[in-house]
């Protein structure tokens, strides 16, 4: 009986045999089945520790930023939303692109046990589908400041189990509470800027 291409059934378990007990290029082979996991393990590492960095760039600049609300520089400046923005923008412009990704949302509230809003929403195209405001508040004013930037990771699988939102992409979150200081309207800021 002929068994695929023109060989006889023994003829073709003797090849296979044959083949399982070769070791000549046995390295090349066996690299060749572990090459891939391991290079994307490299990669899934380089992404995932570019992602912290930006995560602590982000909240540094957040941290920075809410400082400057906090003794009423922001509001001696009467900063538009947009001029907001863009003052995070230079903050965190190092690692993290000054884009749609980047979204800021300030809030005055009465108390601090007040200040608990949910997580904005993502759509799959990666638009938010959430409200963001910017109000830097009054003297003495319980404030919340929170950022978010959306992260794309590059390293194929990796990004689908990190995600937590629509658009298959990591959504960072970076946030500050806290009271303002009592500073005057027009007054200058700790660093003498007015």
């Amino acid at each position: 009986m002929l068994w695929g291409f023109g060989m006889k059934k023994s003829s073709l378990f003797r090849k296979w045999r044959a083949f399982g007990r070769d070791t000549t290029a046995a390295t090349a082979v066996e690299f060749a089945l572990v090459a891939f996991p391991f290079f994307i393990s490299i990669l899934a590492i380089y992404d995932i520790s570019n992602a912290y960095m930006a995560s602590t760039a982000l909240e540094n600049g957040t941290l920075r930023i809410a400082r400057q609300i906090k003794t009423g520089e922001i509001q001696a400046q009467n900063l538009t939303p947009a001029m907001f923005r863009q003052r995070l923008c230079d903050e965190v412009s190092e690692l993290l692109a000054c884009d749609q990704r980047l979204q800021v949302d300030v809030r005055p509230f009465a108390q601090f046990n007040q200040a608990n809003l949910p997580m904005p929403l993502v759509n799959a195209d990666g638009t938010y589908n959430s409200p963001f405001q910017f109000d830097p508040g009054t003297s003495n004013q319980v404030i919340l400041m929170r950022s978010f930037y959306l992260w794309h990771l590059a390293t194929p699988f990796f990004g689908a189990l990190f995600s937590n939102n629509a658009s298959n992409s990591y959504l960072m979150t970076a946030a500050a509470a806290f009271r303002n200081e009592p500073f005057t309207a027009g007054s200058c800021s700790w660093n003498g800027t007015c």
